[in-house]
């Protein structure tokens, strides 16, 4: 139950990426900038993860104060910060190729040459033999 609220408080947590690949173009970016922009965004993300995930446990086992989930969540820290930062950076990635998709459609399409007709004349100009 908890890992559900989890994932889905850090599947909005993520979506920050999406406005950092756009700030941090990989063709006009140096390797320092991405790498500490996108460390610093995982480093976010990931401790709002960790603290959402330790309210909704001190929310949900509230009344047992020596719940098993209570005592064992402070050693699953160090899991779930390890987890967080991977999942950040792989929507990074994710956002990184549909970028690169995007601005491949993007491209204007070059005319396509048909064999028999020179590049000069269009197909539909060509003389027919009589």
């Amino acid at each position: 139950m908890l890992a559900s609220h989890c994932g889905l408080i850090y599947a909005f947590v993520c979506l920050d990426a999406w406005y950092l690949t756009r700030v941090t173009p990989l063709a006009r970016s140096g390797f320092a900038r991405l790498v500490l922009t996108h460390l610093a965004g995982a480093i976010f993300a990931t401790e709002l993860w960790v603290l959402s995930a330790r309210f909704l446990v001190k929310l949900l086992f509230a009344g047992d104060p020596a719940s098993l989930m209570r005592i064992r969540f402070p050693a699953e820290v160090p899991v779930i910060v390890a987890m967080g930062v991977m999942l950040y950076l792989l929507a990074v990635a994710f956002y990184y190729v549909v970028l690169a998709l995007a601005s491949v459609a993007a491209k204007p399409k070059r005319a396509s040459w048909k064999p028999g007709c020179s590049p000069a004349t269009p197909s539909s100009k060509r003389s027919r033999p009589r």
